[in-house]
């Protein structure tokens, strides 16, 4: 019966561990039918204080998304322990800046050292939503 119980624990973490996995470096996430986002920061292990957020995004004809569709840029930094009051940034159309085709690049506050998630949400002009997750280390 331990062995059991063992194993049904064993499994179960698996389980969990992979359901609640999030994407790392910049995997494309959408919740738009066929938009994608592509997330990364500038440098690769941004040290404390302010660092480049580099938001793409592509149609779903994969070409990319103009500042014209896009109303708003939303990003929640947080970290993995409690106790962090999250870092928000809001970016209007009129305030974004593409660097490249489809791609915008945001200051964004790393106040602290350690391990980060950001929650990056682009809402375009004809109301749908394009969301995504980067996993990071600040040093």
């Amino acid at each position: 019966m331990r062995r059991f119980v063992l194993g049904a624990a064993v499994l179960a973490a698996l389980f969990t561990l992979t359901a609640c996995r999030q994407s790392v470096g910049g995997v494309p996430q959408s919740s738009a039918p066929g938009y994608v986002l592509v997330l990364s920061v500038e440098p690769t292990t941004p040290p404390v204080g302010i660092g480049t957020l580099s938001v793409s995004v592509f149609d779903p004809d994969g070409a990319p998304v103009l500042p014209a569709a896009i109303a708003r840029i939303d990003a929640i930094g947080n970290m993995s322990h409690a106790g962090m009051t999250p870092v928000e940034l809001a970016v209007s159309s009129g305030d974004l800046a593409m660097v490249s085709a489809g791609t915008y690049h945001l200051p964004f506050d790393f106040n602290m050292g350690g391990e980060w998630f950001i929650d990056v949400s682009v809402t375009l002009t004809g109301g749908g939503i394009v969301t995504g997750r980067i996993d990071l280390d600040v040093r």
